[in-house]
């Protein structure tokens, strides 16, 4: 299982096995942002780019994981 732990600077990407157990996770800060945004204010866009961005390390660490058992594809 994938959990995105979408952050205030950055964003966690987990990789669970199941039963909640952490296998590996992989961490990208978002770019700054535009100048004129309030806090309260989100890039969806931002927050999908950066999820994108940590899939395919996430997934590279995990083929290396000792404890792993095969492709989780």
């Amino acid at each position: 299982m994938a959990v995105f732990d979408v952050g205030t600077t950055g964003m966690w990407s987990v990789l669970m096995d199941e039963q909640g157990r952490e296998l590996e996770r992989a961490y990208e800060e978002y770019p700054q942002g535009p100048w004129g945004l309030s806090t309260h204010e989100q890039l969806a866009d931002t927050f999908w780019r950066t999820s994108v961005n940590t899939r395919p390390l996430l997934l590279l660490l995990a083929t290396w994981h000792p404890g792993h058992q095969g492709p989780l594809w």
